[in-house]
Formats: C-alpha cells, sequence, structure tokens
C-alpha cells in the first residue's frame, strides 16, 4: 500500500526516480494525519473511488495527496506501469553500457497482530502489509498483478455494503508480463510500527481501514518521538524484513534499507540527541540480527537524513538530521550531533564488533542487614540531592519513557502489601477491642457510601485464602499490619490470645510457604482506649506502643525478620493532626499539632529501635526501620533556582521531616527549621512552631533505621509561591504551590497521576540525600473504581513502567533497591473512600458475605515479573554484538526541497512546494523552504560532512524544477544542471558513490492542469493527479538529461 510523503510523511517522498518512482503514499495515513494536525480544512476525504474515470487532477494550490475526490487505486497502478515501463527503457537501452541497477523504494510499517494466537488477527496483520507494501511489490515482485488478499477484501467489502465502495483497476496480460520482475533490488523505508487486529466496524465509507477490515493501535509502552506517527519500536525492523524475505522469494532480490530515522524537537537536545542515537544503534542492531541470524540479503543502511532539514507541512519543527542546522542564523552553520559521531563509530567497526559489557550491581548488602548506619552532615539549602533535577529534568520524552529490559539481583525481594483494618473485618470479633478508625467510620457522613471495615475482606477468617493468594503470585515477601486493638484490646493491660493466634497462625503460614513476613506495627489503626487518653501526645500512649512492641519482637520475632515500627508517619501527622480527614481528626490546630505529633513519634519509634537492637536483634537476626512516603516532585521551570528550590523544600517537609533526623543527624532539615522559625517570627510568636531536639535526643534518633522503606504512588509540579501568613498551618510554612500537569494519566483516585519515571528520580534523591542504604519499596499501586476491574489494563501498565523504572534506578543509576511490594494484594477497604475505589491484584466480590477472590490481569502478570525476574531479553531481543559483510554500504539521505533553499536562484522554475509553502496556514510556523539548509550555495560543506560521517554512499534528490524549469526539455537550466555535476564530482573525489533520484514532490506549476487522454495511456500513463502526470512524463523525458549524468553513476536508487 502506498504512503505518501505529501500529506503524512514529506520527509520520505523524495523522487520519482530517473527510471522509476519512490512510493510512500498511504491513504490511511492521509486521514490519520489530518485529524491528528487539524488540516482538514473543512474537504472531504475520499480514499477510494468506483472507477477510473472519477480521477481528477490535483491543483497547484494543494501538494496533498487526496483533495476532493482522489482514486488511490487509480494513482497506484499508473505508478506500477510508470516504474515498469521506466525499468524496461534503462534494461533495454542503457544497462549493457553503464552496468547499473533500477529498483523501487517502498515505505512499510510492520504490522504486530495485537494477539499473535488470534487467527483473525494474523490475517488483519497480513491485510495491512499487503495493503501498504504489497499494493506495489506483489505486481512487481511476484506475478504482476495485485495480491489476492488485496482483490478479495475489496471484493467482500462491496458486497456488504449497497453499492460499490472499491474497485481494483485490471492489469492486461501483457501489461501483467511487462511488470513482473521489474526490480534489480528492493529498497525498503521503514520507521515504525503499528498493533493490528481485524475491525468489528461495517461501515462502508471509502476510508483505509474500512476496506482493509482492520484496526491499528500504538502500544503506550512504545517510546514515542516529536512526530505523532513514529513510534520507536526496533524489532519491527527485523521482522518486515523477514516478511520481505519469505513474501517475495525471487531469485536473489537484495534489499536495500533506504530510509529510516526519527525526528527530535526544534529546540530540545538539539547536539546531544541520545534519543536518536539509541534509536540508530537499537534499529541498525537489528538490521544486523536480519542479516546474521535469519540471512536476509540486506546490502546498505541510509540514515534519514545528513542535516536538519524542512519538514513539510511541520516546516522545521521537528528535526531528522545527523547535523544541527541554525535556520536563524543566515549561513546555516552546520555542527553534529552526538548521532553523527555515534553512526560514524558505527561505521567505522562495520556494526558492533565488540564484546558485551555487563555492568556490575552493587547487591552486596544481604538482606537482612544488621550495620548500624553513620551519621551524615545535615542537608544543604537546597540539598546536594537537586542534582537529581539536573540530571533527569532536561530528557526529552524519548530518553524518559525509553523501555529498559534487564533483570533485578537474585536476591530481590518481590512482595504484596496490606494493613489489618483494611483486609481482616471480624472488627468486635473473639475479644478484639475498638480502634479508631473503628469509631471513626461508624460516624455517618465520614466514609464514602457509609462504608466500615467492620467485614471488609473478611481476612481474619479467610487466612487460607490469602496464603493461597501470595502462593500462586510466587512472591518472596508478605507486608501486613498487626491490629493493635486485637492484641491489646484496650492498647496496654493482657494480650488477647485468640487475636495472637490469628497473628501466629499468619506467620506459620508464610514461613512454611518461603515467603517473608515484614510487619508494620502500626498502620493508622490506633486503640480507640488510647486515643480516649489523649492519643500520640500523651506519653502514656508512648510507653504503651513501646510495651506493644516489645511484646510483638518477644512473640513473632523468632519468625520475623523485618519490622517496621510506622507506615507513613507523615500521613498520620498531616492528615490526622493537621488537616483533620482521618482519625483523630484533628482541624483546628494546624501550625503546631502535626509538629508536636511528629516530634512524639520521632521519639518512641527511636526507643522501640533501641529496645529491638538491643535485647532482640542478637539472637532474632532481624533488621527494624518505619515506612516513610512522599511524592515525586518535579519543578515547574527546572531552570528557576527558586521552583529547584522548592521542591527540595517539598521533599524536606514530607519526607525529609522524619527521614533526616533517622537517617543523618537526628534533627530536623536546616530548611524547615529555618521556614518554621522564619514563619514564626513574622507571625509574631516568641519561639519557633518546630519543638527542638536536645542534644542527647538527638544522638538517640540518628541512625534508628536499618533500611530505607519509602511508600511512593505519584508526581507533582511545585513551584515557589508564598501563601498568607495567618492563620499558621504546616502547609504554608514550605512556600510551595502544587499542580498537576494535565496530560499525565489519571486514576480513580483524582490526586495519584500515573507518573512512572517520578518513581526513578526519587529513587535516586534517596541516594543522593542519605548515602548508598538498602531502599524497599513497601507500597507502590494505582486504584481504579469500584466496578469489577479483572483486565485491568491501566494496573497491568502501571505495574509494568513503574517496575521498570525502579529496573533502570538498579541497573541504570546503581541504587542500592532491594525490594519491590506492590500494593495491594487485593481490593482492600480504602480509608475515607470505602470500597469506592480497588487497589487490588485481586478482585473482591464486597457483595458477596463470602468475599471471593479473583485473579486479576495484574495478578497474572506481576506473577510473571516476578518469575523472570525483572524484564529480560528473550533471545531474539538481545543485542548482538557483530559486524556485517565487507561490501556493507552505509549511507544518509536528504531530499532536494527540503535543504538546498535558492529557491529562485539561476533561473529554478517554480516547485508545487514553492507554491504550497507560500499559500496561508499550510506550513506550521509560516515555514518554508525558501532558504532551507541552503545546500545549493554550500555544497563543499555538505560533503566534508559526508566525508567526516565515513559513508560510503549519499542519497540525494535532484529537484526537477531547477534543471527543467517548466518540466520539459524544451529549456535545460545549465545552472541547475551544472550543481549536480558538481555535486556528484565532488562525492565520486571523496570516494562517495552518489545516489540520485530526481525529486516528486516539487514538481513543475506550469504543468498543473495538464490532462492525458486515456488514448495516451500506453505512453504517458493515465493519471487524475497532474503531479504524477508531471512524473509520467518525467520518466520519458528525464532520460535525455539522465544520459548527461549517467556516465558518473554505476548504480541508481529509487
Amino acid at each position: 500500500m502506498l504512503d505518501t510523503a505529501l500529506t503524512l510523511r514529506p520527509h520520505l517522498l523524495e523522487s520519482v526516480d530517473f527510471i522509476s518512482v519512490n512510493i510512500n503514499y498511504s491513504c490511511k495515513d492521509v486521514n490519520q494525519r489530518r485529524q491528528s494536525t487539524g488540516e482538514s480544512r473543512g474537504r472531504e476525504v475520499l480514499v477510494f473511488s468506483l472507477k477510473l474515470s472519477d480521477c481528477t487532477s490535483l491543483t497547484a494550490e494543494n501538494p496533498y495527496l487526496p483533495v476532493y475526490k482522489l482514486s488511490a487505486v487509480c494513482v497506484a497502478h499508473n505508478i506500477i506501469k510508470a516504474h515498469a515501463k521506466a525499468w524496461h527503457v534503462y534494461n533495454d537501452k542503457f544497462r549493457s553500457q553503464q552496468q547499473g541497477k533500477v529498483g523501487i523504494s517502498l515505505n512499510s510499517d510492520w504490522a504486530e497482530p495485537v494477539s499473535p494466537t488470534s487467527p483473525t488477527d494474523l490475517e488483519a496483520a497480513e491485510r495491512y502489509l499487503q495493503f501498504m507494501l504489497g499494493w506495489f511489490a506483489h505486481p512487481i515482485l511476484v506475478n504482476g498483478d495485485y495480491p489476492e488478499i488485496l482483490k478479495t477484501q475489496m471484493q467482500q467489502k462491496n458486497q456488504q455494503c449497497p453499492e460499490m465502495v472499491a474497485q481494483l483497476p485490471t492489469f492486461t496480460e501483457s501489461e501483467k508480463k511487462s511488470i513482473r520482475g521489474t526490480a534489480d533490488f528492493l529498497g525498503i523505508s521503514h520507521y515504525t510500527s503499528r498493533l493490528v487486529n481485524a475491525s468489528a466496524s461495517t461501515s462502508c465509507a471509502p476510508e483505509y481501514n474500512n476496506i482493509g477490515g482492520f484496526a491499528s493501535y500504538v502500544d503506550p509502552l512504545w517510546p514515542s518521538t516529536s512526530s505523532p506517527w513514529i513510534s520507536v519500536v526496533p524489532w519491527g525492523i527485523r521482522r518486515l524484513l523477514n516478511f520481505v524475505k519469505e513474501e517475495y522469494k525471487t531469485g536473489n532480490l537484495t534489499l536495500y534499507i533506504t530510509g529510516n530515522g526519527m525526528p527530535t524537537p526544534y529546540d530540545i537536545d538539539v547536539y546531544n540527541d541520545t534519543a536518536r542515537m539509541d534509536y540508530l544503534n537499537a534499529y541498525i542492531n537489528e538490521v544486523l540480527k536480519a542479516v546474521k541470524d535469519d540471512q536476509v540479503s540486506i546490502k546498505a543502511y541510509i540514515v534519514r537524513s545528513l542535516l536538519d532539514g524542512f519538514e513539510g507541512p511541520q516546516g522545521y519543527s521537528q528535526r531528522f538530521g545527523l547535523h544541527y542546522v541554525d535556520f536563524s542564523n543566515g549561513n546555516r552553520q552546520r555542527t553534529p550531533k552526538g548521532s553523527a559521531y555515534s553512526f560514524t563509530n558505527i561505521i567505522k567497526k562495520n556494526g558492533f564488533p565488540k564484546a558485551k559489557q555487563t555492568r556490575t550491581v552493587n547487591s552486596s548488602v544481604k538482606w537482612p542487614q544488621v550495620k548500624k548506619l553513620p551519621s551524615l552532615p545535615p542537608s544543604d539549602v537546597p540539598s546536594k540531592a537537586k542534582v537529581v533535577w539536573e540530571k533527569f529534568s532536561g530528557q526529552t520524552a524519548f530518553e524518559r519513557d525509553m523501555y529498559h529490559n534487564g533483570k533485578f539481583p537474585n536476591d530481590f525481594l518481590w512482595g504484596v502489601s496490606t494493613s489489618a483494618y483494611q483486609i481482616e473485618g471480624g472488627w468486635n470479633a473473639d475479644g478484639k477491642g475498638p480502634s479508631v478508625w473503628d469509631n471513626f467510620t461508624h460516624v455517618p457522613g465520614n466514609i464514602a457510601n457509609s462504608d466500615t471495615g467492620d467485614v471488609a475482606c473478611d481476612s481474619y477468617n479467610q487466612l487460607d485464602a490469602d496464603l493461597y493468594m501470595l502462593r500462586a503470585l510466587g512472591v518472596t515477601s508478605y507486608r501486613f499490619s498487626l491490629s493493635w486493638s486485637r492484641i491489646f484490646p484496650y492498647g496496654t493491660g493482657t494480650p488477647n490470645q485468640k487475636g495472637v493466634d490469628y497473628y501466629n497462625r499468619l506467620i506459620d503460614g508464610l514461613v512454611a510457604s518461603n515467603i517473608f513476613p515484614m510487619v508494620t506495627l502500626y498502620h493508622f489503626d490506633l486503640p480507640q482506649a488510647l486515643q480516649d487518653l489523649g492519643g500520640w501526645e500523651n506519653d502514656v500512649v508512648l510507653d504503651a506502643f513501646h510495651t506493644y512492641a516489645e511484646y510483638c519482637f518477644s512473640t513473632f520475632g523468632d519468625r520475623v525478620k523485618f519490622w517496621m515500627t510506622f507506615n507513613q508517619p507523615h500521613t498520620t501527622v498531616a492528615y490526622g493532626y493537621g488537616l483533620g480527614v482521618i482519625p483523630p481528626g484533628v482541624k483546628n490546630d494546624p501550625g503546631y499539632a502535626p509538629y508536636r505529633v511528629a516530634h512524639k513519634i520521632l521519639l518512641v519509634h527511636a526507643r522501640v529501635y533501641h529496645t529491638y537492637d538491643q535485647n532482640y536483634r542478637a539472637r532474632q537476626g532481624g533488621l527494624i526501620s518505619l515506612s516513610l512516603n512522599t511524592e515525586w516532585v518535579e519543578p515547574k521551570d527546572p531552570k528557576d533556582p527558586r521552583d529547584i528550590a522548592a521542591a527540595d523544600r517539598y521533599l524536606q517537609f514530607t519526607l525529609g521531616w522524619f527521614a533526616h533526623p533517622i537517617f543523618k543527624t537526628g534533627d530536623y532539615p536546616d530548611v524547615m527549621k529555618w521556614q518554621v522559625a522564619n514563619k514564626s517570627d513574622l507571625q509574631n510568636l516568641k519561639s519557633s512552631r518546630l519543638p527542638s531536639f536536645t542534644e542527647e535526643e538527638k544522638a538517640y534518633i540518628q541512625g534508628t533505621a536499618d533500611v530505607f522503606c519509602i511508600n511512593i504512588y505519584t508526581s507533582k509540579i511545585v513551584r515557589h509561591k508564598t501563601p498568607m501568613l495567618n492563620p499558621p498551618t504546616f502547609v504554608n510554612d514550605r512556600d510551595t504551590g502544587e499542580e498537576d500537569n494535565p496530560s499525565w494519566p489519571s486514576t480513580a483516585v483524582s490526586a495519584h497521576k500515573a507518573v512512572a519515571w517520578g518513581l526513578r528520580r526519587l529513587l535516586n534523591w534517596i541516594k543522593e540525600e542519605y548515602g548508598d542504604v538498602s531502599i524497599y519499596i513497601t507500597e507502590n499501586g494505582v486504584a481504579t473504581n469500584s466496578e469489577p476491574d479483572f483486565e485491568d489494563h491501566s494496573r497491568y501498565f502501571y505495574y509494568k513502567t513503574y517496575i521498570d523504572e525502579a529496573l533502570k534506578a538498579v541497573r541504570m543509576d546503581g541504587v542500592n533497591l532491594q525490594g519491590y511490594t506492590a500494593w495491594s494484594l487485593m481490593d482492600t477497604f480504602e480509608w475515607t473512600s470505602g470500597y469506592s475505589v480497588r487497589f487490588g491484584l485481586h478482585h473482591v466480590d464486597f457483595k458477596n458475605p463470602g468475599r471471593p477472590r479473583t485473579p486479576k490481569r495484574s495478578a497474572i502478570y506481576y506473577a510473571e515479573v516476578i518469575r523472570d525476574g525483572g524484564f529480560p531479553l528473550g533471545p531474539e531481543d538481545e543485542f548482538l554484538y557483530g559486524e556485517f559483510q565487507k561490501d556493507f554500504s552505509w549511507s544518509v539521505a536528504s531530499a532536494s526541497y527540503q535543504i538546498e533553499g535558492s529557491w529562485r536562484a539561476d533561473g529554478k522554475g517554480l516547485s508545487i512546494w514553492d507554491k504550497f509553502s507560500h499559500s496561508v496556514s499550510r506550513v506550521g510556523n509560516d515555514d518554508n523552504g525558501d532558504i532551507a539548509c541552503d545546500s545549493y550555495n554550500k555544497m563543499e560543506q555538505d560533503v566534508a560532512l559526508l566525508k567526516d560521517l565515513k559513508v560510503t554512499h549519499y542519497r540525494f534528490s535532484i529537484s526537477w524544477p531547477r534543471v527543467l524549469p517548466d518540466g520539459t526539455l524544451n529549456f535545460v537550466n545549465e545552472a541547475g544542471l551544472n550543481y549536480y555535476i558538481r555535486l556528484i564530482d565532488a562525492l565520486l573525489a571523496a570516494n562517495i558513490t552518489p545516489q540520485p533520484s530526481p525529486e516528486t514532490q516539487p514538481g513543475i506549476v506550469s504543468f498543473l492542469g495538464l490532462q492525458i487522454s486515456s488514448s495516451d495511456a500506453e505512453t504517458a500513463l493515465y493519471v487524475e493527479f497532474a503531479l504524477l502526470i508531471i512524473a509520467a512524463l518525467g520518466v520519458i523525458s528525464f532520460l535525455c538529461l539522465y544520459r548527461k549524468l549517467a556516465k558518473k553513476l554505476k548504480q541508481t536508487t529509487f
């Protein structure tokens, strides 16, 4: 199927060559591009028309292929005949003397079935390829006629509809004979891939997908580029080359990669274009696999393109070049990009001959770790961890989202997480006392839909079901919390044996299943009896927590080796004592209470840590920490020091509030102390609202965690903001404003946008801020709404991308990440949201008293990740180290209108692109190719760039109106002709083989509207499109000019 540059891919369609046509036209993409760019301009696009007499001419106003009514089948038919006639002219008149080759360059995506095991999807993918590639390749390379799939599909569509939708023209038997075998080689231009399945549409609209009976998609995991139609799918080129090899077994047909590359934005990473370097490395390596492993006969690889150029309707907003061109500079300075150096290196080595190097990952810290962490100096303001923003915030979306394959260390812990109140139920069973959440949920209006955790998932009565799910997942750890009021109904006193028995059975079941218990002592559910005494602000409660913790160590510590004192203490103080939206619901003291309670929690945490360290660690061999939380925050303007400082402040006020005392100095971050003290002073207070520690307390707190446990769900954008001074609040103390990027995917929890790359950056920030501490992700997950979500694709995608970002942190950044824990094992009671959202890997039917559990698609996927240890490459995806054959050709490409400029210089005629780019609102930013890269005046510089690249060939196009201003031989413009002769001479002198082709896009304006009658079809071809009439005439008339150039050429590429 044709794929046209004039509508979609102007950087691809280069030429009606000396003897043949470069075919890059797709009706499918016309519609897609017009929809994506808003360029329909109110015109109806009819991709197919019923009969050849419907073909009409293109006006000079628009070089898009189709306008009004376009018969794609008619155009394709005539292109094939034009190509065949040109091939025969060369074969009969020039081959014996010039010993050259004539082929055709076709453009094609790869079509991957959405479901490779589905016969209908396989057939749809086959149709996609036949409609794009086979439409031209099959007549030329197989039997002189269209593929049967194409003919059958159109016939079926016509039978399904009340009137004819599409009809292929027919070739006569003599035409078939003339067309068959008219290619000495096949050029393939390939840029991207699509997922394809069978379309369920019954529409009779004459449109590409409807007639083809398929629908195409992009996998959201595929890295994007600055062009909406190009996603990065390196393995697609290998599969396409194998398809061509198997489909067109016509003797020893040679393949050339005649175009491959990607665009980057105009003003991002213009020199250090790592995205393009990665693209070229990956795609060229897939070509190498096709040559070495699959025995595909490929002779050349051509990068698109030598220079940044004029990119059709996109103007200069996209850059395809290996060399940066400064279009704001009259000299059009050319500067090699990183990709130019990278490509040159590949050419020098003729591939990838070096032995594979394996990155060494620091996995020396074994679980559990018992060495006390050293003290660290206080954080700077802003902290030195700001290097994370300097390193990552400038990444392009391509670099940021590029998928990384690999495995985690063998001793990596894979787990899932829950908490007691959210799953256990049995709120008053077997002597359990009430918690603050029992009381809070029983107050009408506190919880969505008046839901409660009275039954929840009924895990108190379904222990075997929970253990079964854990074993099925294959996890190596299970993080759960103990219900304080189930063990001590009133917080202190005599333990409740039935509650203790429940946890003993759970822990024994985990150990028997080779699953490490990771136990949280406090997960928001304070016994109500202790809250009645004043909660965490009362030292009696702190003593009770210490007693409860020590009882748990002595009772369960022989089997539990991983303890967490608190889950998300920031949530407790911020939402319980500041905003007052969770128990205990304190709302009237947001400037003091959060700081007071956090102070108490830090002290009692340290006390519990020292008790374990001194009394239990030696004989039990475990470790102890606490689980902290934050969002990742990105500066609104990464170049603005105030926004960077604001982002750092946000992290210090959330994560650093607890982490800085424990992991660094025993005291709060300096920026936090300064901010609160300064605000307090401005509020005319006698002292800071932030309490202070004594020197003894600092020493007591510092180092009271063996590992760093972090919960993360989302990211935010932060800027500097000066809020209201009064009334005092902990939120306003940090002087930040937060927002979301509207492009980030939303979830069922409005505050939780899915921003996977934030995880990698947070892990790097922790490493920079707190040293090479062992890190465990103890919660990470995503919510969907309350509807059953067995096929939870959004959760599947969330885990795939977030876990891959964790893998990048380990493998690429050297972060000492030791474990990952998904939230959550199953759907649970989600605090104030009740059961209105679902986080689980397993669906729980809360309407069924039996609370049945059903694995979702994400559970199956997560089990696969655990089993594989990450995302290892399959044998066919691993990077191949090796070299291409010695006679392999390396080339770059350009097109005359995109680089030459000098649009009216030295007698050049007008092209349709000259007219088009000078029309209103046709090209972005009102760009045009009048000057472009000024290559007409800088030919020597371009040749010097080619010599530096070490290419063996250069594929360029010849501007038809520069040589024949009116498109005929009535006048040959000697100045234009001499330009190309000088270029070819310079290339040959540099030992670079020219690969020229006359350009199709800049057809001759004076020819527009010329009609050829059907009686002339045998020689000039019957076409409705004036541009293709010119091309057809040019195939004949340009041969005369060809004689002047052909002596300098040994091979002509099309």
